[in-house]
């Protein structure tokens, strides 16, 4: 592991120890929401599935972090998950990474970033007025 990312995960891990859940969002794109309880498929995609013009489109990121080791599967971060990607007018989640290392005085931090995805559409979004 570099030097770099010793680092990020020590500041990730006393930050996450400091704070408990932390939740942060990334709009790559604005489309509008699905509600906040919206179907969501939960899927496995590869680097070519999220290349423009591909089966995917990047929408946004939700990136969760805590103390301890993280399950990125489980209901807790899923309910954390579902209402933002579903702001976001996600239609499915894949995760793209996921992080659990050690830090100061034997603890450990987690860190899962899901991507939100959707189909590509055909339409481009109509302009609106700033």
């Amino acid at each position: 592991m570099s030097l770099v990312h010793r680092f990020a995960l020590v500041f990730v891990v006393a930050a996450v120890s400091a704070c408990g859940t932390m939740v942060s969002e990334t709009r790559m794109a604005q489309y509008p929401s699905r509600g906040d309880d919206c179907a969501l498929e939960f899927v496995q995609t590869t680097v070519a599935d999220l290349a423009p013009g591909s089966t995917w489109e990047v929408v946004g990121y939700v990136v969760v972090s805590e103390t301890g080791v993280a399950d990125p599967f489980a209901e807790k971060y899923r309910a954390l998950v579902r209402p933002r990607a579903c702001a976001m007018g996600g239609e499915a989640v894949t995760i793209m990474q996921s992080s659990t290392g050690g830090g100061m005085a034997g603890m450990s931090g987690s860190s899962v970033n899901y991507a939100v995805i959707k189909h590509p559409s055909s339409e481009a979004a109509a302009p609106t007025a700033f």
